[in-house]
């Protein structure tokens, strides 16, 4: 039997998604800190975090924003700095951007995963 289901979104309002999504990252950060207080309240932690947003802020001149959030992720949780919308500074050489971007952020152990909507940095 063959079924024509249509499914439309085109009803749901755009701010009823981003206000579900701030819930849902919300709900998540708690579950994360929950879970795991000693990791996320560690000085050495934040200190790490602090590094890479810095970093990250100097790094990426044009972006919208820059978000930071805890993940459980399945016993070994991490914090995320996500770029928001950023430019990259394509102007740079590779050599520059290894000595202000790349390279600090190995150092510090995070790891890097570009997306549509910007890169998130992952500091365990």
């Amino acid at each position: 039997m063959k079924h024509n289901l249509k499914v439309q979104f085109m009803d749901i309002d755009e701010a009823t998604n981003k206000q579900a999504s701030a819930i849902d990252i919300r709900k998540r950060n708690f579950e994360a800190i929950d879970s795991n207080p000693r990791f996320f309240a560690d000085p050495q932690h934040l200190k790490k975090v602090g590094q890479v947003q810095a970093i990250v802020d100097k790094f990426f001149k044009i972006k919208k924003g820059i978000y930071i959030g805890h993940r459980m992720n399945k016993g070994k949780p991490f914090t995320y700095v996500k770029v928001d919308s950023p430019n990259w500074p394509n102007t740079l050489s590779s050599k520059t951007k290894q000595e202000l971007y790349y390279g600090p952020l190995e150092e510090l152990g995070t790891e890097i995963k570009s997306t549509r909507q910007g890169v998130i940095h992952r500091v365990f």
